[in-house]
């Protein structure tokens, strides 16, 4: 299970998209290929040098050619949902001990955005992934700013 527990940030096609390669290469496809149509080839048709090959991996690659055999399909942007990974991402480093100040320059965001995105996420008390692959509330820990 992903951090986000469920595809509900996703616009429809990429939450069939992470149905199918998963939540994390539904990601990649949109960091890679976000705001674009991209060909996608049937089953048989897909070589190791295909773009979608590149940026997911064969294995996922061909799951997805089974899904959208010969379509070109437009890969959403999923601004929000980029948003919440990263937000969840800034809560799990700084649970883990990151101070604002380095997430704020590894985010390329400010230190008060970083606040502003803990004290949400805390009152949201959203699950993250823990170290240790387990899933947590996400605990008071977020009140030593």
């Amino acid at each position: 299970m992903h951090p986000i527990d469920s595809n509900a940030t996703l616009p429809s096609l990429l939450q069939d998209i992470a149905n199918t390669i998963g939540f994390d290469a539904a990601m990649k496809l949109v960091e890679r290929f976000g705001g674009t149509r991209i060909y996608v080839p049937r089953p048989q048709s897909m070589a190791w040098n295909h773009p979608l090959s590149e940026a997911l991996g064969s294995p996922d690659a061909v799951r997805l050619a089974h899904a959208f055999q010969g379509e070109a399909v437009e890969i959403p942007l999923a601004t929000d949902a980029q948003r919440f990974r990263r937000d969840v991402e800034i809560v799990s480093a700084y649970s883990q001990g990151a101070t604002q100040r380095e997430l704020a320059q590894k985010y390329r965001t400010s230190e008060r955005n970083v606040r502003k995105i803990l004290s949400r996420m805390a009152h949201q008390r959203t699950p993250v992934r823990a170290a240790s692959g387990t899933t947590q509330t996400q605990p008071k820990e977020l009140e030593r700013a």
